[in-house]
């Protein structure tokens, strides 16, 4: 049982920390900031039940499944794009090349993100290139497009992700 300056000290000892953490996964402040205090709040609710023994590894792994909660959030709220009056599902980008999970909730993050900062028609070239892996003559066959504009416009994609992937994980 946790009293109120048991809740308090675990507050200014693990903020900071738990916080990395959680900016470490999703890769949004206000977003981290959030679950954080999320974090803290069901501390403090739960302050009845908990004892300082594994409190740090409690907290951590709070931490954690709110993340995952987000993260598959704001997968479902962003699984389609528009592209000419179609409906294109963009949880084949994203699912279908999860396999190993303690890299998938960073693919999943940096996916997500530059999935955001692509076009409707940038998103659908890079599944139908990188993703399905096809040719410049299938894509030019399906986009009704001539073979040459869609070399053009992988070279321009492929230059706009590098430079997001650069913005977004400075440490590559």
């Amino acid at each position: 049982m946790l009293d109120k300056d048991e809740q308090e000290k675990m507050i200014l000892t693990n903020y900071d920390s738990i916080y990395a953490y959680c900016l470490n996964r999703l890769s949004d402040e206000n977003a981290a900031l959030e679950l954080t205090q999320d974090t803290f709040l069901l501390m403090i609710e739960k302050a009845g039940s908990l004892t300082k023994d594994f409190l740090k590894y409690w907290l951590y792994k709070v931490a954690e499944n709110k993340c995952n909660v987000y993260l598959r959030k704001l997968k479902r709220e962003n699984t389609h794009v528009r592209l000419d009056n179609q409906e294109i599902d963009t949880l084949n980008l994203i699912s279908a090349k999860l396999d190993d999970r303690s890299f998938g909730a960073y693919f999943e993050t940096y996916l997500s993100i530059l999935m955001k900062r692509l076009s409707a028609k940038e998103v659908i070239l890079c599944e139908l290139r990188f993703i399905k892996g096809y040719s410049s003559a299938k894509i030019a066959e399906i986009l009704h497009i001539k073979e040459t504009a869609v070399n053009t416009r992988v070279s321009r994609l492929k230059k706009k992700m590098i430079n997001i992937i650069e913005e977004e994980i400075p440490f590559l």
